[in-house]
């Protein structure tokens, strides 16, 4: 049965061309019409998710909210396969397949072959090889029950190999997904590798991609952008934010050159400007950043897509400033999109409006707005959070600590970081950066006097320092320079001052 959730978030997700279609079709259906009911409550968001049964229930005394929950998902799911079906060539091939199928089994022979030639031909082009092995077995078919009619045994031979040769294609482009699915699962669950051995785990992956990819025969716009989405995740993961830079640029290339391949996926597009983006913030390449923001903003999607494309968007309007240690120009930024921030913060918990939060955080944290930044963070850590990375709440956890720490909250400190270790330990995720750092918070709390304190900050500083040099763990330093901020706080100088300088002296 279709949860609450999903049905909420399927309504949401709607266009207003979408949802007017709905109604349209809607108007056609018999019968008494409690689903448009729940559909208007859940539209208009005049009942909350959890009392959103018992509004129902008020409202239509006759109805089960159950199963009209589940009439409701039933028939947003065919309108919308109604209104998508003009929308794409998936759409448009499926069309053709079944006028195939009608024609062969009627026996049109001459229009049957001219329409197999034509839909073989659209379904290579654009890369939408399961229609053209449906159209070339049913052409065999044909052949087959017409006893060989005008098909020579080597052009019989010619459409067997086709068949076989895209056959083979679509195993590979299946076992490339596989691994790339599998590479992107042990990032987003661990992160940026921290050694030797946990790139040794790895080289299963790398190994089976590169013999993959050796094949002179395997080549397709699908396969190289397979193979460079591979390569450039896997240097994000050992820490080679430049290399991975590089692949995302000819990735970008690749992209434009077969625009017609995607246009109507356009999500595709969005992830590549997301990587580049991404690698441009982890080698601090800040100038680098609005014009590929332009370049996201220029994508048209779906007015709902839409509203998903600014919370990619929005954080690196931010870290472009915050980067800078431009946190007032930040700010700005957040007051001119209050009402995007506060859209988002309505709506189930994501990867993608997890970091608009964290990066809110991050700028009220500059201007020393603690309760405002704690505020920011609560909205990750007080949610469920199941569809967040374990990186994104581990950082998140670094940043309220420090918080705390600036406020000099040191009992509650205490008592978070016995949970937070706790949390890490059984998760194998007790890496040296969150050892230093348990260290100095422990340290700190004991210190009695300003120059103990100052002490703890120069112990934890040197550790840090020593930590990356040696390149073990640059995870965080990413999401928020913890170095940076330990040099401002023993040389007594705001964060933001800091950071602006910083910056200032990177481009020297």
């Amino acid at each position: 049965m279709a949860r609450v959730n999903d049905v909420v978030l399927l309504i949401s997700s709607l266009s207003k061309s979408e949802k007017r279609y709905f109604k349209i079709f809607s108007s056609v259906q018999e019968g008494e019409k409690f689903y448009l009911v729940l559909f208007d409550l859940i539209d208009k968001g005049s009942a909350g998710r959890k009392d959103l049964k018992e509004q129902f229930e008020a409202a239509a005394k006759k109805a089960s909210f159950e199963v009209t929950l589940k009439y409701l998902f039933k028939v947003l799911m065919k309108s919308m396969r109604a209104f998508d079906a003009e929308q794409n060539i998936d759409s448009l091939l499926l069309r053709m397949m079944q006028d195939l199928r009608f024609l062969y089994s009627k026996g049109i022979d001459h229009e049957f072959m001219a329409q197999v030639e034509k839909l073989k031909s659209t379904a290579l082009k654009y890369e939408k090889n399961y229609y053209f092995l449906e159209a070339a077995q049913l052409e065999l078919e044909y052949y087959t029950r017409t006893n060989f009619q005008n098909v020579s045994e080597e052009s019989l031979i010619e459409k067997q190999t086709a068949i076989n040769g895209v056959l083979e294609h679509e195993m590979k482009i299946s076992h490339h997904s596989d691994l790339y699915q599998l590479l992107l699962h042990r990032f987003a669950s661990k992160g940026v590798l921290r050694n030797e051995n946990e790139k040794q785990k790895f080289d299963d992956l790398v190994l089976s991609e590169s013999h993959l990819i050796a094949n002179p025969h395997y080549h397709s716009f699908h396969s190289q952008q397979l193979h460079m989405l591979f390569q450039s995740v896997y240097f994000r993961l050992i820490g080679s934010p430049e290399l991975s830079l590089d692949l995302y640029h000819e990735l970008d290339v690749l992209f434009e050159k077969y625009d017609f391949l995607w246009t109507e996926n356009p999500m595709y597009y969005v992830n590549v400007l997301e990587g580049i983006l991404n690698n441009l913030h982890s080698i601090g390449n800040y100038d680098a950043l609005p014009f590929f923001i332009e370049k996201l903003k220029a994508v048209k999607l779906k007015s709902r897509e839409q509203e998903k494309l600014w919370e990619v968007i929005y954080p690196f309007e931010i870290i472009f400033h915050t980067g800078r240690g431009e946190f007032d120009a930040a700010k700005e930024v957040l007051l001119q999109n209050k009402d995007q921030v506060n859209r988002s913060a309505k709506e189930l918990l994501s990867a993608t409006n997890a970091k608009v939060f964290y990066y809110n955080a991050l700028l009220y944290f500059g201007l020393k707005e603690w309760k405002n930044a704690l505020h920011s963070l609560n909205q990750i850590w007080n949610n469920d959070h199941s569809f967040v990375s374990y990186e994104i709440l581990t950082v998140t956890r670094v940043l309220a600590l420090l918080v705390h720490y600036e406020m000099e909250n040191f009992d509650y400190i205490n008592y978070e970081i016995r949970g937070f270790e706790r949390n890490l330990k059984k998760n194998g995720a007790l890496y040296d950066l969150e050892k230093i750092l348990f260290k100095f918070f422990r340290n700190a709390i004991k210190a009695n006097d300003a120059a103990s304190a100052q002490k703890c900050l120069i112990n934890g500083n040197k550790d840090i320092l020593r930590l990356l040099v040696k390149q073990q763990d640059n995870r965080l330093s990413v999401w928020f320079d913890i170095a940076a901020w330990f040099d401002a706080k023993i040389k007594r100088q705001p964060f933001a001052l800091y950071t602006r300088n910083k910056f200032s002296a990177s481009k020297n």
